[in-house]
């Protein structure tokens, strides 16, 4: 998956609640400490802590063991894998699992237009009987899911209890263990778009393109290759 996290990577979601609607929330991730030798990356001071992978450990209060494996080491479409986990937040206990397949390549769309991505999809229980479904879009190399929709549904009803939906509108990231042939179109250097939802004008600058992103796409250039801003 080539994810390489450093302290000042920071992503810009918006948060959503695909069933029964309601308000549109902001979310801005940064990362505040990595440390490779103990497999850790911490976010908003730990608010949340990833693996090397971006895989879960702790998220808002809860914890994973061990780890939510939901990135696979390689992205394959076809692969499958299990995970098995135990979660805690205050007394809440529960031990449940998703299986995991790598279902497509296909075109996501995001604030900032279509992008081409592989969609992975999850369905589980947990020991409380509730369904589990997570589906999330994800490019090898950047160090963050495009989109998330999350939902979780009750055992006996099938009625929707929780429901997330996490759309990326903009991203930093410091290290590229490849290039990211995606983040524009071949030969433009900046666009823009209008965000209705947060009431807000969105332009895309990329800092640096060499000659060669015509064939390969984005070749990256310390410090930091795009750039997102809100204007």
């Amino acid at each position: 998956i080539d994810r390489g996290y450093s302290v000042g990577d920071e992503v810009v979601y918006l948060q959503s609640d695909p069933v029964y609607g309601g308000a549109t929330k902001k979310l801005t991730w940064r990362v505040t400490k990595v440390d490779l030798d103990a497999d850790r990356v911490e976010i908003n001071d730990g608010f949340i802590v990833l693996d090397s992978m971006g895989n879960p450990l702790v998220w808002d209060g809860a914890t994973y063991e061990p780890r939510l494996q939901a990135i696979p080491a390689e992205v394959q479409v076809g692969k499958r894998w299990t995970t098995r986990f135990r979660f805690a937040r205050g007394a809440e206990r529960s031990e449940s699992y998703y299986n995991y397949v790598v279902v497509a390549r296909e075109r996501v769309k995001l604030p900032f237009g279509e992008i081409e991505a592989f969609r992975i999809d999850g369905d589980g229980f947990n020991s409380f009987g509730a369904r589990l479904t997570i589906r999330h879009w994800l490019v090898p190399g950047v160090n963050y899911s495009l989109r998330t929709d999350t939902i979780r549904y009750d055992g006996r009803s099938l009625r929707a209890q929780y429901a997330e939906r996490r759309e990326m509108v903009s991203f930093r990231q410091m290290r590229w263990r490849q290039a990211c042939a995606w983040c524009v179109p071949a030969r433009v250097s900046a666009f823009g778009f209008r965000d209705d939802r947060l009431d807000v004008d969105v332009e895309v600058d990329v800092v640096a393109q060499e000659e060669t992103a015509r064939v390969e796409g984005l070749v990256p250039r310390d410090p930091e290759v795009l750039a997102v801003h809100l204007a």
